[in-house]
C-alpha cells in the first residue's frame, strides 16, 4: 500500500475551500492535508523534517507580486527539504519563472485547477526536488573528491592550494605564521623496483596513515608527488614545526612492510620551511623545502633538516627586492580609440628596480624562475590599484595587468578590496597570455566573480604569449 503523502497547505483567506475539495473529496485517499492561514506557523511546522511531504501556498492576502516572491524565497531559505508548489490568481508566466527561480518547483493558476492536475504537480514537484537533493549531495561528493589523492585519501595539489588559501585568509586576519614540511620517502625507487608498484602502494597508504596519526588537528597533509608529501603547518614557531616534522619522521621509521621474502623498513627525509603571507603558492612551498630537503638527503637521510637563513627569509638579492612593494613605480600610459579619436582608458603598469630588472617583462621572467611570479604579480597589481585616481576617471576606463595564476590562487576578495573606497571607477583587469596554463578551466570562477563585482575582462599579450586564453 502506497504511503499517504503528507500535505501543509497555507491559505490566508476565508472561504476558498477549492484545494481542501480537491485533496480531501470523496475517493481521494492519497493526501493527508493540514491547512494554516500564516506563513510563519507553516515554517515552525516544517522545522521538524519528514513530518510533511510538500508545501503548497496560496498567498491571497499579499496583493502585490513582489511580496509574494519574498514569502516564496522565506520559505525556501527556512526549509530547502521541502519542496513549495505555489498556487496563483492568474496567468502571468514572467512572475512564475520568479518563484521558480526564488525556490518553488512549480506554479499552478487556481483558475484552471483541476483535481488531476494538482495531484500530477504535487508529484512531480516531489519528484524533482527529491532529484535534486541527490544532484546537489552528488556534487558536493564530486567537489570533495577532486581536492583528494585517489590511493591515500591525503588532500592532492588542488586540494591543497585551496586549503592554502584559507590559512592565507587567516593569518592575514588573525596574524600567525604558518610553515611547510615536505617528506620524501627514502630509497622509495628502489621499494617499486624490487618489490613491485603493489608493494609501493601499499608503502604509501601507510605512511599517509602514519601522517596522519602524527598530526595536529589544525594542520594539513598532502601528496605531492609519486613519494613526496607536504605537510602545511598552520599554528607555532620553527622549533614547533621542527618537533612536529621529528615526531612524523619516527612515526613512518616505525613502519615495516611485510613481503614474502624479507620486511622492509621505511625512512623518510624532511626539509622545513617558512610559507609566505603575501599570496603563498604551492610551487613557492616546494621551492622552499627541497632545499633543506636535499641536504637532508646528502647527509644520511632519514632527519628532519631546516632552511639555514631564519625561518621566513625571503628570496635573495634582486628576486628579495621585487617582493616590496617599495620596489616598483607606477606609471600610465593612454589608450586611445583611433575610430573615434577620443581617450578610452588609461593602463597602469609597474616599473622594477632601476637597472636590468627595471622592465616588467624581465623582472616578472626572473620571478617566474624564482617562484614567487603570484606575490611580485600581486604586489604590482595593488601598487596600480593605489596610483588610480580617488574618484575614478568618469568614462574612462582604468587597466591593470594581472597573470592567470594570480587570479587562481589568490581570492577574488583579495583582488578586490584594493578598490574598495574608490567609489564605482571602471575598471579592466587584463589577463596576461604570456604564462603557460595547464586546465584553463580553472579561469572560470574568478573572471565570473570580477565580471560580476563590475569589472571588465580582457585578454592582453595575444600572440605573444604560450597558452590559448
Amino acid at each position: 500500500m502506497k504511503r499517504m503523502i503528507k500535505v501543509l497547505l497555507v491559505q490566508d483567506s476565508d472561504g476558498d475551500e477549492s484545494v481542501q475539495s480537491l485533496l480531501e473529496g470523496e475517493g481521494v485517499k492519497r493526501f493527508r492535508l493540514t491547512t494554516v492561514k500564516q506563513l510563519k506557523r507553516a515554517l515552525t511546522r516544517l522545522k521538524k523534517r519528514g513530518r510533511f511531504d510538500v508545501l503548497l501556498l496560496d498567498l491571497n492576502l499579499l496583493q502585490d507580486e513582489a511580496g509574494q516572491l519574498v514569502a516564496v524565497g522565506e520559505a525556501a531559505a527556512a526549509v530547502p527539504w521541502v519542496p513549495i508548489v505555489v498556487l496563483c490568481d492568474q496567468e502571468n508566466e514572467e512572475w512564475a519563472v520568479q518563484a521558480v527561480q526564488a525556490g518553488a518547483q512549480d506554479t499552478i493558476v487556481k483558475s484552471v485547477l483541476t483535481r488531476r492536475l494538482l495531484s500530477r504537480t504535487i508529484h512531480h514537484a516531489i519528484e524533482r526536488h527529491r532529484i535534486l537533493d541527490e544532484l546537489t549531495d552528488l556534487n558536493a561528493r564530486m567537489e570533495h573528491l577532486i581536492h583528494l589523492d585517489p590511493l591515500t585519501g591525503l588532500l592532492n595539489r588542488r586540494g591543497l592550494t585551496r586549503a592554502l588559501r584559507i590559512e592565507r585568509e587567516r593569518i592575514l586576519r588573525r596574524g600567525g605564521t604558518a610553515t611547510a614540511v615536505l617528506i620524501d620517502i627514502d630509497d622509495f625507487k628502489r621499494v617499486n623496483d624490487q618489490f613491485g608498484h603493489a608493494v609501493g602502494d601499499t608503502v604509501l597508504k601507510k605512511i599517509a596513515d602514519r601522517i596522519l596519526s602524527s598530526l595536529r588537528l589544525t594542520d594539513i597533509a598532502a601528496r605531492v608527488g609519486g613519494d613526496e608529501f607536504l605537510i602545511l603547518l598552520t599554528e607555532g614557531k620553527k622549533a614547533d614545526a621542527e618537533n612536529v616534522a621529528n615526531r612524523v619522521r619516527l612515526a613512518i621509521s616505525e613502519t615495516c612492510i611485510e613481503t614474502r621474502h624479507q620486511s622492509l623498513k621505511i625512512t623518510a627525509s624532511m626539509g622545513v620551511a617558512a610559507v609566505s603571507k603575501e599570496a603563498p603558492t604551492v610551487e613557492e612551498m616546494l621551492v622552499r623545502t627541497h632545499a633543506p630537503l636535499r641536504e637532508g638527503k646528502s647527509s644520511g637521510k632519514n632527519r628532519v633538516c631546516s632552511s639555514r637563513e631564519f625561518i621566513g627569509r625571503q628570496p635573495s638579492g634582486i628576486a628579495k627586492d621585487l617582493i616590496c612593494a617599495k620596489t616598483f613605480r607606477v606609471e600610465a600610459q593612454p589608450i586611445f580609440d583611433l575610430g573615434k579619436e577620443t581617450l578610452a582608458g588609461v593602463e597602469f603598469f609597474t616599473r622594477g628596480p632601476a637597472g636590468v630588472f627595471e622592465n616588467p617583462v624581465d623582472f616578472l621572467r626572473l620571478s617566474a624562475e624564482k617562484n614567487i611570479l603570484t606575490r611580485v604579480d600581486y604586489t604590482c597589481y595593488k601598487s596600480c590599484v593605489a596610483a588610480f585616481p580617488p574618484k575614478g576617471a568618469g568614462d574612462i576606463c582604468l587597466h591593470v595587468n594581472v597573470f592567470p595564476s594570480t587570479l587562481i590562487d589568490v581570492p577574488v576578495e583579495r583582488l578586490l578590496e584594493p578598490l574598495a573606497g574608490l567609489g564605482k571607477p571602471r575598471v579592466c583587469i587584463e589577463i596576461s597570455a604570456r604564462e603557460y596554463m595547464g586546465d584553463l578551466s580553472n579561469l572560470l570562477a574568478p573572471v565570473k566573480a570580477l565580471r560580476k563585482a563590475g569589472l571588465v575582462i580582457a585578454i592582453d599579450d595575444v600572440g605573444f604569449g604560450r597558452t590559448a586564453i
